[in-house]
Order: C-alpha cells, then structure tokens, then sequence
C-alpha cells in the first residue's frame, strides 16, 4: 500500500500512517467476500513517499527528540522513520490502538524523493528487502 505526500511534516507522516492501515482494511474487506482468500497468507507493506525533509525539519526533529517531549511523539517518530527508512508496527499494538479492528503487523518504509524531482525512480525489491 502507498501512500505519497508532499512534504515531510509530522501531521503528513502520522496521516499517512493511518491511511495505509485504512488502505488495509478496506482492501481486507473486499477481498474478504472471496472464496479463496486467507488473510494470514499475506504480508502487509506500506510505503509512504515524500520530498524530502528540509535539513531545518530534521533538526526540529531532533530538537524535539532531544528534549524528549512526550507530548511530540509525532516528531520522535517522524524523526526515527526518516532516519532509519522503515518502522514495523507490531501486530500487539495495531490491535490494542485500532480496537475493536483486526490489524495485522504492518512493516512501513519510507522513500523520500529528493530534491522536488517531478519523477524518482524506485525500485521496490530494494526497499523491502
């Protein structure tokens, strides 16, 4: 499941995550109706994509993890997952935050394009590999 935004700011990152698990459910519920369909023979990946992070954001970023503020834990995040490209939600969590849904372990990456380019080349093996 994909997800792009414009920018990398903390509300567009935190929305973009839940879009993904909304993507997901949706998706679950059609296939769903067919017969053949088991849910636990599929992985759930999402990709979120934006421009990248000015080098100000980032530093806000860290500003905000460095201090450790428990109210930002959207910036701790933002933080972590343009740092390290991926973050996995771990099924317990999905289903204890999304109750009463039945969310399965999400594994999310993120692809920032660089630079306003008005195309990136991405290839996805390497991504989730």
């Amino acid at each position: 499941i994909v997800e792009m935004k414009s920018s990398y700011t903390a509300s567009n990152i935190i929305k973009a995550k839940e879009q993904v698990v909304g993507a997901y459910l949706k998706l679950h519920s059609l296939f769903s109706l067919l017969q053949s369909y088991n849910a636990s023979e599929w992985v759930v990946r999402g990709i979120i994509a934006s421009f990248s992070p000015s080098a100000e954001r980032v530093q806000d970023f860290i500003r905000k993890k460095d201090q450790k503020d428990k109210k930002d834990i959207a910036s701790y995040f933002c933080y972590n997952f343009q740092r390290d490209k991926k973050y996995i939600m771990p099924e317990k969590n999905c289903k204890a935050f999304f109750s009463p849904l039945n969310v399965p372990e999400i594994a999310l990456y993120y692809v920032a394009v660089p630079g306003k380019a008005d195309s990136h080349t991405v290839d996805f093996k390497n991504i989730i590999a």
